[in-house]
């Protein structure tokens, strides 16, 4: 094991439970050796205090960007420098367009990994390789039928995508029969009410447009809708499901999945049924999209893909008490495959193409990197979310990372993680591949690149946002950021470096812990802010 993980620190969990937090109001200095003492003094017995250490530095590395080795590294700007107020045409590839910049279109391996060179970028967004369900289409609600129930698509159905119907059936209805290669997810009969039925067909041949159902007896009233979602397991999707009936009326209901949910941005959907006289609503909550919603008939779904593992609970109302049939599923997102590789060289963002924010932006993708030093100027932030000001909101997709888990096979082995320039640990064995070493682009004791990650020039505005349930982190290198950083750490998640930045916050959930590891070949990791919390 190389010094990065030999070397590395655990910041201990404190604060309420469920949280691991750490606070400061002035510069908090953190070593190799763990907190130092005159921070947290509980930690130090009498006597054994850690001794008087320099005062850090203030000087930060130099500007990468005028630095003739990373200046050379740059592909489509011929051979000069980035510049902040650089305009710069999308770039497109796949056809998906990625952000903007000088840089030649990405091309993808043969293990499905797209190929991004050094150059001047306005933005980088990685949303199309972060996988995730989709709704493809929806069909009309089958208005009410009886016997033999046809909800219809708009149009044929692709193969391998998920098929869902709901059907809400008026009280009486004794026998609800499938067709062929579909499956009943959950079932929610009430007397006085009706009975409401998720179904569900995996993997579907493609070509499908309708599916008919056998109700009995053959004089009951049933509405219907079906759907089809993209980014679904193929096999085995079905994940959670759950029912609640209510034979007393009441203005609202809630219906849970009777577990957490496996992983986080499952498909999750509803269907619900109700009894309102005319003139009366039915409301759900924020955050849930309607597939359908039918007073007449008390019918109505909705669905959600953008939930964390957890259990999946919905409260609906309505303006008039009413009983209640409700059925709730969730279905398994696919894997996603492939991701974005960061090729060994220099890398500058500066918000271009991007309003209020830009630089680089996983989006819920993943990103490898070997040999990179990144430079972000303006409102440019480096976010495991979105490219708006900030980060956006908390990533939840199933992936969502920077660098691969070190302790698992890596999906693109000729990169490794998330990695500075740096030199070889000669001692190692087997060698350290994380950088290249002796065949680095960047000289070695060169400050403006070597060990240096990320660097942010002083009047940069945005914000490194490493934020959300699924984020994850393998940074093996030094931060250097002028404003807000917020790092999330989940399972393993890591900087292997000095990390600087105004206003630093640092969380973890019970168990997870917070992680700092040493500067590679220094042996010795700080952690400053102005304000830690």
């Amino acid at each position: 094991m190389s010094d990065r993980y030999s070397r590395q620190i655990i910041l201990p969990e404190v604060g309420a439970a469920g949280q691991g937090r750490l606070r400061a109001t002035s510069v908090l200095v953190i070593g190799a050796g763990g907190l130092g003492c005159a921070v947290l003094q509980y930690l130090c017995a009498a006597g054994v205090g850690r001794p008087p250490v320099a005062p850090l530095s203030s000087n930060r590395p130099p500007d990468p960007n005028a630095d003739p080795s990373a200046i050379a590294t740059l592909q489509g700007t011929g051979g000069a420098a980035c510049t902040p107020g650089g305009v710069y045409p999308n770039i497109v590839a796949g056809g998906t367009t990625w952000g903007t910049g000088q840089a030649p279109a990405p091309i993808k391996d043969a293990s499905g990994f797209w190929h991004f060179k050094p150059s001047c970028y306005g933005y980088l967004t990685f949303a199309s390789l972060a996988g995730g369900i989709s709704n493809r289409q929806t069909g009309a609600e089958l208005a009410p039928t009886t016997h033999f129930i046809k909800p219809t698509l708009p149009a044929v159905s692709i193969a391998g995508t998920l098929l869902v119907a709901n059907l809400s059936a008026v009280d009486g209805v004794n026998t609800i029969t499938g067709p062929a290669g579909w499956t009943l997810a959950a079932s929610a009969p009430q007397a006085g009410e009706g009975w409401n039925q998720i179904w569900y067909r995996a993997n579907n041949p493609g070509g499908i447009t309708t599916a008919q159902w056998t109700v009995l007896p053959a004089s009951k009233n049933v509405v219907a809708q079906m759907t089809e979602w993209s980014g679904v397991l193929a096999a085995l999707p079905l994940d959670k499901t759950g029912t609640t009936t209510i034979g007393v009326a009441s203005l609202n209901a809630t219906v849970a999945t009777a577990a957490a949910t496996a992983q986080a941005g499952e498909l999750v959907i509803t269907n619900d049924g109700f009894k309102i006289a005319g003139g009366q609503t039915f409301s759900r909550p924020a955050g849930w999209a309607g597939l359908v919603t039918d007073n007449a008939n008390g019918f109505a779904s909705e669905y959600r893909v953008d939930l964390p593992a957890a259990i999946a609970s919905e409260t609906v109302s309505t303006t008039q008490a009413s009983l209640w049939s409700l059925a709730i599923a969730s279905f398994k997102p696919a894997a996603a495959t492939g991701g974005g590789v960061l090729d060994p060289g220099f890398y500058y963002f500066n918000g271009s193409g991007f309003a209020g924010g830009g630089g680089l932006c996983l989006n819920g993708g993943e990103l490898l990197a070997r040999d990179v030093t990144l430079e972000f100027v303006n409102q440019a932030g480096f976010s495991t979310g979105t490219c708006a000001a900030g980060g956006g909101a908390n990533c939840v997709a199933p992936t969502c990372q920077l660098g691969s888990d070190p302790t698992q096979a890596l999906a693109d082995t000729s990169f490794s993680w998330f990695a500075a320039p740096c030199s070889q640990d000669p001692s190692a064995s087997p060698p350290d591949v994380s950088c290249l070493g002796a065949s680095s682009w960047c000289p070695s004791g060169d400050r403006s690149c070597w060990n240096l990650l990320v660097w942010a020039a002083a009047a940069n505005t945005g914000q490194i946002a490493i934020k959300g349930t699924t984020a994850r982190h393998w940074l093996l290198g030094s931060l250097y950021w002028p404003g807000t950083c917020t790092d999330t750490v989940n399972g393993a998640s890591t900087i292997d470096g000095t990390l600087t930045c105004g206003t630093l916050s640092i969380s973890a959930a019970a168990g997870a812990g917070l992680a700092v590891g040493g500067d590679y070949g220094i042996n010795t990791a700080t952690v400053e802010a102005v304000l830690v919390e």
